[in-house]
């Protein structure tokens, strides 16, 4: 298991292009990436890449290319 953000970076890497945090969330479910005993993993995994971004700025791994959607910072 790793966390929300690795897992995030991981799938946006192989899926290449920007998508919406439930659908992150929903691979890394499936692929047994994350683990979490919450109700809103979704709602966690949006939070995590959204303080990344506002934390780090130009230095996050993640962009928000709309809302809710996120690919990796080139």
């Amino acid at each position: 298991m790793v966390s929300f953000k690795l897992a995030a970076i991981k799938i946006l890497k192989e899926i290449g292009k920007p998508v919406h945090a439930d659908e992150i969330t929903k691979i890394a479910l499936e692929k047994n990436l994350i683990e979490t005993s919450g109700s809103t993993p979704e709602a966690t995994m949006q939070a995590q890449i959204s303080v990344d971004i506002k934390n780090k700025g130009e230095r996050s791994a993640f962009i928000r290319t709309a809302p809710g959607n996120y690919s990796l910072n080139p």
